[in-house]
This record gives C-alpha cells, sequence and structure tokens, in this order.
C-alpha cells in the first residue's frame, strides 16, 4: 500500500499539460479533457516545480436547463440525435427508462484507459542508455500482449535528461493490459529494481488512500433472504413466472383458491425473455447490455449483471455454478468445462458428422454420419464414450434419407428415428433403432410400423420410464401407439401396448414423472387436450384451448399450463388443469409472451422412502383431504359473502331508482295531460293512419303522333 501512495501522489504532481505524461492515444484522450475543461471556461493554473492546481471557475458556466432557445430555428432533420450528449448531472426532467440507473447507485464508467499500465521502479537512465532499456521493457511485456504503436512510453526529467522510473504501456486489449499486470508485478529486473506494476485506472484509488491508517468500518451482518425459502411452502404449492405487454410476474399456483396468488411483479424486467436456471434457484433476464440474475421466494433482488452487449441466449449448466451467455456479435466455441480448453488437445477426427447429440446421464456422444462415397458407403451412428474416445457401438443404415435422434431422459435407452428409401427411390418409410445403453454390449433392436407407409408426426420418451409414444399416420387423424422396451412375458424385447385410432393430435407432452400423457392437438386441431393414463390404457378427460400455442407441466406432474401468446391477436392468456383433466382456472392477458414453471431441483429423500411414502399415501392423503375440505368449505363461506354482498348491491341499485322514480311521477303525469296512472292496461290503443307526401317529380312527355 505504501508503494502505491507513492505512486497516487507521483501522478497528482505530474504536469497537466506536459506531452510525456502517457501513450499518444492517452494524450490524445487526455487533450480532450483539457479542452472541455477550457470550453467551460477552466482555469489551470500550472507551477513551475510540476505540481498543478485545479482554480476556481473564473465564471460559472449556464446551466444547459436554463439556456434559451427558439426551436423554430432548430431543424430537426439536420441533427444527428446518436450525437447529442446531455452535461453531467443534467436529465431535463426526462427520467432514464432504466430503473437501475439511480443516483444513490454508486456506477462505474469505463474512462478510455483500461488497456493501459503503469510501470514503477524502473532503471533511471540517461540518453546513452534509453533505448537499450525500452528494447527490454518491450521484450518482457510484449511477450504477455500486444504492444500497440508508439503505445510505450517513458517520461524524461527536461531538467536532468534522465528517465523518471516509470513508463506508460498501452495494450490492445483491457485483457492484456491485466494479465500483464498479474503477471509482471512485483518482476525482479535486478537486485535494485523490483517492478510495481498498476492499472492507469487505479490511480484515482490510490489518490483517495489517507496518509493515516484508520480502521476499516465494520456493518453489521445483514442475511440475506434464502434463495430456496420457496420449497418450504407450507401448501407444497410451486410458483411460475408471465410475461404479458410490459409486465413480468412471479406466482403461485393456487388450485383451492382457483387463481394465481402474486409473488413479485415488475415493469421491463427484462427486454426479450426470462428463464429460470435448472434447479429453480434463479430467475435470468436478458437486456440490451447484457444478462442479469435474481433470486428469491418474494422480494426477488438482482444478485450479479453479466455485461454482454446484444446477447440473445443464455444457459445454465446443470448445477447452477456456470451461466453462458451467447451473442451473434461474439460467438463463442465449446471447451472442456474444467479448463475451457480442447479436450486432450485433440480433435474428435469423424468426417461428415451431420448430427450428435449428448447422453442426459453419461458422457456418452451419439453422432450421426450420412452415406458417403456417391452411395457406396452407408450412413452410421455411433456412440463415443468421452474422454476416451472409445467407440461404444456403431449402426449401419442403408439407403437413408434422414435421421433424428432421441435420448430417454435417464439415459437407459436410445432411439433413432430412420426415413428409408424405397427400392424405387419414388417414396420413404420409417423405422426405429433402439438402442438399450445400461445392457451389456448395448443390444440394438429394430421397431417398424404395421403400417410402413404411415407418416411418423411425433415421437417421445417416457421420462424416467420403459415406455414411449408415437403419432403415426397419413389421415388428418392419425394413430397414436404406446410401445414398452420391457414386459413380463417379453424381458428385452420390445412391445406394443396399444394403438389409439383416429386422433385430433400431432405433438405429445409425457408428465415429468411418467405415467400420464397429453395428447394435443396444436396449430390446425385448434388446441385439443385428451388426457391419458398409460398405465391404465384409459382416457381420463378430454378438452379444448382454443389456439394454444404452449404446453407445459409443472415439475411435480400435478398440474399443467396451457397458454396462447402474442402470435394470435386473440385469446391470449392461460389455462392451469389438474393431472388428469379438470379446467382449475383460466387468466387472460393481451398481449401474453411468455409462460415458464419454475423447476424444483432433485428430492433429497432417498429411494427406499419414497417408496415408503408411496405405500402410505392413504395415510398421509387424510390430512390433506381434511385440509382441502377446510379449504372448500372456507369458499363457500367466501362465495355466499360475495353473493350476499352482490345482492345487497342490486337491492340498493332498486331502491335508487324506486326513489327516483317517485320522484318524477309528477312530471310523467304533466306529459300524459293529466292521467296519472303509469299503469299500461289502462290505456286504449288506437291505430291512426297518417299519410305525407314524401316528394312530388314532374315529367314531359313526348307522344307518338307529335313526331313528324
Amino acid at each position: 500500500m505504501e508503494g502505491a501512495t507513492e505512486i497516487g501522489r507521483r501522478f497528482a504532481s505530474l504536469p497537466y499539460e506536459t506531452e510525456t505524461l502517457a501513450p499518444p492515444a492517452a494524450q490524445q484522450k487526455l487533450q480532450g479533457e483539457k479542452e472541455r475543461h477550457q470550453g467551460a471556461d477552466m482555469v489551470m493554473d500550472v507551477v513551475a516545480n510540476g505540481h498543478h492546481l485545479l482554480g476556481d471557475m473564473a465564471e460559472p458556466p449556464t446551466p444547459a436547463s436554463q439556456l434559451v432557445v427558439d426551436p423554430s430555428q432548430i431543424d430537426v432533420s439536420r441533427v444527428d440525435l446518436d450525437s447529442i450528449q446531455l452535461p453531467p448531472g443534467e436529465n431535463f426532467g426526462i427520467l432514464s427508462d432504466d430503473e437501475d440507473v439511480i443516483e444513490s447507485e454508486n456506477l462505474e464508467y469505463d474512462s478510455g484507459f483500461e488497456n493501459v499500465i503503469v510501470v514503477d521502479n524502473l532503471p533511471v537512465v540517461g540518453p546513452d542508455k534509453f533505448e537499450k532499456l525500452e528494447g527490454v521493457v518491450r521484450k518482457i511485456f510484449g511477450q504477455i500482449g500486444m504492444i500497440k504503436e508508439k503505445g510505450l512510453w517513458m517520461p524524461m526529467n527536461p531538467e536532468t535528461q534522465k528517465t523518471q522510473g516509470y513508463c506508460y504501456i498501452e495494450f490492445n486489449t483491457k485483457q492484456e493490459a491485466e494479465s500483464a499486470k498479474e503477471k509482471t508485478n512485483g518482476y525482479k529486473l535486478d537486485r535494485s529494481h523490483i517492478f510495481a506494476v498498476n492499472m492507469f485506472d487505479d490511480f484515482d484509488r490510490f489518490i483517495k488512500v489517507p496518509d493515516e491508517w484508520t480502521p476499516a468500518e465494520i456493518k453489521p451482518f445483514t442475511p440475506g433472504e434464502n434463495l430456496h425459502k420457496w420449497l418450504t411452502d407450507e401448501k407444497a404449492r410451486d410458483q411460475f413466472v408471465v410475461r404479458y405487454g410490459a409486465d413480468t410476474e412471479v406466482l403461485w399456483n393456487d388450485p383451492r383458491q382457483s387463481k394465481p396468488e402474486l409473488v413479485y411483479s415488475r415493469k421491463h424486467w427484462t427486454e426479450s425473455f426470462v428463464q429460470w436456471s435448472p434447479l429453480g434457484t434463479y430467475l435470468a433476464t436478458v437486456h440490451r447490455q447484457g444478462a442479469a440474475v435474481w433470486g428469491g421466494a418474494t422480494t426477488f433482488n438482482r444478485l450479479m449483471r453479466y455485461a454482454h452487449p446484444q446477447v440473445k441466449l443464455i444457459d445454465f449448466s446443470p448445477g447452477e455454478k456456470y451461466l453462458v451467455t451467447y451473442s451473434s456479435h461474439e460467438p463463442s466455441n465449446p471447451r472442456d468445462t474444467q479448463t475451457f480448453g480442447l479436450l486432450d488437445k485433440k480433435s474428435i477426427k469423424i468426417e461428415n458428422v451431420m448430427d450428435f447429440s449428448w447422453s442426459p446421464a453419461d458422457p456418452i456422444l451419439a453422432l450421426y454420419v450420412p452415406e458417403g462415397g456417391g452411395g457406396n458407403q452407408p450412413a452410421r451412428v455411433s456412440l463415443i464414450q468421452i474422454p476416451g474416445r472409445e467407440e461404444l457401438r456403431q449402426k449401419n443404415l442403408f439407403s437413408v434419407s434422414d435421421c433424428k435422434m432421441y435420448w430417454q431422459s435417464s439415459g437407459d435407452y436410445f432411439a433413432v428415428k430412420v426415413d428409408r428409401y424405397t427400392k424405387t427411390k419414388k417414396s420413404t418409410y420409417t423405422g426405429f433403432e433402439l438402442f438399450r445403453i445400461k445392457e451389456r454390449d448395448i443390444p440394438i433392436e429394430v421397431l417398424e410400423l404395421e403400417n410402413k407407409n404411415d407418416k411418423v408426426i411425433a415421437f417421445a420418451w417416457e421420462p424416467k420410464g420403459h415406455r414411449f409414444a408415437v403419432i403415426h399416420g397419413d389421415n388428418p387423424r392419425p394413430d397414436v401407439s404406446f410401445y414398452s422396451m420391457r414386459t413380463a412375458h417379453h424381458t428385452g424385447r420390445v412391445s406394443k401396448l396399444t394403438t389409439l385410432k383416429g386422433k385430433q393430435a400431432n405433438a405429445l407432452y409425457w408428465s415429468p414423472s411418467g405415467r400420464f400423457i397429453i395428447l394435443a392437438g396444436m396449430k390446425g386441431f385448434n388446441g385439443q387436450l385428451e388426457f391419458y393414463n398409460v398405465d391404465e390404457l384409459e382416457t381420463m378427460a378430454t378438452g379444448e384451448h382454443f389456439m394454444a400455442t404452449d404446453i407445459e407441466w409443472d415439475p411435480t406432474g400435478r398440474y399443467v399450463a396451457t397458454s396462447v401468446t402474442s402470435v394470435h391477436e386473440m385469446e391470449n392468456g392461460f389455462h392451469i388443469w389438474s393431472f388428469h383433466g379438470k379446467l382449475l382456472y383460466r387468466i387472460p392477458r393481451d398481449h401474453f409472451y411468455q409462460f415458464l414453471w419454475r423447476p424444483r431441483p432433485p428430492s433429497l429423500l432417498p429411494p427406499e422412502k419414497e417408496e415408503e411414502i408411496a405405500r402410505n399415501l392413504k395415510k398421509y392423503s387424510k390430512k390433506y383431504e381434511a385440509e382441502d375440505q377446510d379449504v372448500s368449505l372456507l369458499l363457500s363461506e367466501q362465495d355466499r359473502e360475495k353473493r350476499r354482498l352482490l345482492q345487497d348491491e342490486w337491492d340498493g341499485w332498486v331502491k335508487e331508482w324506486k326513489q327516483q322514480y317517485e320522484e318524477e311521477k309528477v312530471y310523467r303525469q304533466e306529459l300524459r295531460d293529466g292521467e296519472a296512472s303509469d299503469e299500461e292496461e289502462e290505456y286504449e290503443a288506437k291505430e291512426v293512419e297518417v299519410e305525407e307526401i314524401l316528394d312530388v317529380t314532374e315529367e314531359v312527355v313526348s307522344f307518338g303522333d307529335e313526331q313528324e
């Protein structure tokens, strides 16, 4: 700290107008600052010993807000609006749309010198050794980063014509400058000269170091909000986030109350989308300047900001330890997540790879290579173990038109959907190659549909299970078939469970816990929904959410959200359903953009405990059934109270109009020529015909006998 203080004092003592202050680029920036001060009538008193003192303003400049300008004299079409900068501290009464920019926040701004370092404790030499010292410094620091042209500057003492024992070095980037500081600070040039390297931007901080030590102020500990507190909700509810218009809201799903409960709301919280982290701890928002991460159960304080201009995509690592941001202006390269270097410094040399997919559970990479050599080399799918690069299994495929790969969520199974040409090459048919990853030698089984000409519309594995579903057919109402990778009688062989004929479905949505699935008819089917129990092979319920664009199960598999986003101009909003297809409540929202359930971390209970709870579910359910009954009674009472208030409001309205009716009785009697009765049956109705001439037209007609 003593060295830093001395450097700060030396920096403060440098003349403002000395040309040897900094590298040329830095000199230009300092000159610009100087000119701006002069433009504001700033007086600079430069003393002979090199110290400079900032004098008082000769005449205070007129505040920008007090300048009188005639708008009629300004040609707005010739004004470059992007070049206009307000004076520091002046906003002309126009508040920033960035809520984070407030007066109380201590923001740091780039000075323009972030790529400049100051190297102190250099030898003091004369002109005869100047070039040699400069060469030594360039050799040391040139190995770390690219020094800009004329980016090395060693100030000379004009009286002694010797260097002053320090220099400025300007690198191409801020990162190079920071690396140079880390690697050379404390570098021993010889016994008498040990480098002290600092960032140019740090001098403001060094100057503020007091001469006398004062003990640091110890602030009392303020515990932050528990980011996982929302998991302890007594009602075991789940949270979700929605975006509509300029609003973003986090809400509790409360089906007992038949409506959501607001947790947190904020306008202009994000500029494009929001995204939960994989375990639900954080919520990320996206902005022009980068991404921000928020956390909490009710407050959602900002935890961190990540600068990355024009970021388009973000993704968390599975353990939420890392965050990746992507911008098309700054493309990224995939690297090993431990060192972010190329794995073993070698690439996996496989030519013509068209597609690849990671196993969700194991370090296994699936690769698809299309046919080559003019059709002489078959297409193939390979499973490669990483990092050993061992090929675990390979399957050659012939006459391939298209190929898609599907991993089961637990990594137990792997499916390859293969579209093959017929012998005539005029049409295609579809089959499946099914890999059993956990079994010895990874056996492969081929599955073909009963009707080879059926088009496969959708395929989906059961999460954490052994079943899968396929939508297939060419008719307007395709079929849905369910298969199992294991059965009691045919272990190791795929078997069909059932086929549902003629369904209005083109998408499959399994419950995250398996067993239940939604057969959804999106787009052309206008949001048809069928809730199906695969264990019992029966339909539980059917429903419709007209024009639905998105379907998402909650992380527990208890509830389902269907939504219509702003791709449609009408019917925007979301519906919440139970897992067995009961519509719980509807929430309309204009300009609806996004619905996301908050993920839950894996259960901390061991599998044995979960099985025990499942066996004794009836015992536990009594408690919750009693709570549900209490809530139902409370809701009934609330409904009765609501109806009573509505009735009272209606009665009051009727009473008010009856009173007004009585007050106007005399006026009505005058209008009836003295008749006092308001009863219509006491009057005799007569029909009166009234003839009225609307228009008269005269026309002269010529007869034939008048013609010659």
